[in-house]
């Protein structure tokens, strides 16, 4: 069973929401308290297994709302479906089942919220909460692979140039050398290099160029070309 509930007239619905509901009153209670939030939302209502498997399948889901329980079907199984499919999705349980152990038990199964049918008035805060925390995440994880990548693609740079690469601590002026710098440098490889000593050699020409980059380096915001 496949049933959309339409989001306001008017509106642009870009934010796709699987429900995963078998009372059709009650999706169209639930679909009338989040018209009262400013969401642009669609919403697609599914009843059984087979459909929500097939709704996670179609495509990107910005949010899943579940009932806890159905006649052939349970929002716990849809959440471990919803896991390994979506895993980035997040899931808020809509049911009229009482109490906390059930609530408990969702959230620690992964389920970002558990409301209760008879308030639905905070169903509208709880599913603006979740996409915040969902767009957060994304971002975070998009930042970590970029950093990820950078770093590879620095290393991998370096290692074509045959350059050395070293690390230091602006605060404690704690100096780390990978191995090819201590070979550029001639030198037996050490944990640690103390920064004076370090600098004592580079060439006196190039030493002032060396410590004025690295000062600048220090300096957050400092695009790379003034380093």
């Amino acid at each position: 069973m496949r049933d959309d509930v339409p989001a306001p007239q008017g509106e642009q619905r870009d934010v796709r929401i699987l429900l995963l509901e078998d009372s059709e009153l009650d999706a169209e209670l639930l679909a009338a308290h989040l018209s009262k939030t400013d969401l642009r939302f669609a919403i697609e209502r599914v009843a059984n297994r087979r459909d929500f498997l097939a709704a996670l399948q179609s495509g990107p889901i910005d949010l899943i709302i579940a009932d806890y329980s159905l006649p052939d079907f349970d929002g716990l199984s849809a959440l471990a479906l919803a896991a390994g499919l979506q895993p980035d999705t997040p899931v808020i349980f809509v049911s009229g089942v009482v109490g906390e152990e059930f609530a408990t038990n969702a959230l620690k199964r992964g389920a970002t919220d558990y409301v209760l049918k008879r308030n639905l008035a905070r169903v509208g805060t709880a599913v603006r909460r979740a996409l915040d925390q969902a767009r957060v995440r994304v971002t975070q994880l998009r930042t970590e692979e970029a950093l990820r990548q950078s770093e590879l693609s620095s290393r991998l740079s370096i290692e074509a140039a045959q350059l050395g690469l070293w690390e230091v601590r602006p605060l404690t002026h704690e100096l780390k050398w990978d191995a090819r710098c201590w070979a550029l440098f001639g030198l037996t490889p050490e944990p640690e290099i103390a920064l004076d000593r370090a600098l004592s050699l580079i060439h006196p020409e190039d030493r002032d160029r060396a410590v004025a980059r690295m000062e600048r380096a220090f300096v957050p915001g400092t695009p790379e070309s003034e380093t």
